[in-house]
């Protein structure tokens, strides 16, 4: 059976890749915790630079997310899971780095 749309909305595709570019952010995040709490905290500067590049991506993901809410005529799942997606590890990484600081 052929499904039939009544509309020429699609998912944005800058979106999608906002998405895919929170993704990454949290897998690199998650490896990061990990190797951290394997070498006791004393992981080096390469689990910061790892950090930092999380948090780079995240920036990224979530102005390509908030920007894909301008277009017209799209599906905004997309934009939503991408927006909400960045800006929560941003938030994360925040507090990782709060603190650290404190500590």
């Amino acid at each position: 059976m052929k499904k039939v749309r009544f509309t020429s909305k699609s998912h944005p595709v800058s979106a999608i890749i906002a998405t895919v570019i929170g993704a990454v952010a949290i897998v690199i995040v998650t490896v990061m915790i990990v190797l951290s709490v394997k070498t006791g905290g004393n992981a080096g500067i390469f689990i910061g630079a790892g950090g930092t590049t999380a948090m780079l991506l995240c920036i990224i993901g979530a102005i390509i997310g908030v920007r894909s809410f301008l277009k017209e005529d799209v599906y905004y799942l997309f934009p939503i899971i991408a927006t909400s997606l960045n800006g929560v590890t941003m938030l994360a990484l925040f507090v990782i780095y709060a603190m650290g600081v404190m500590a």
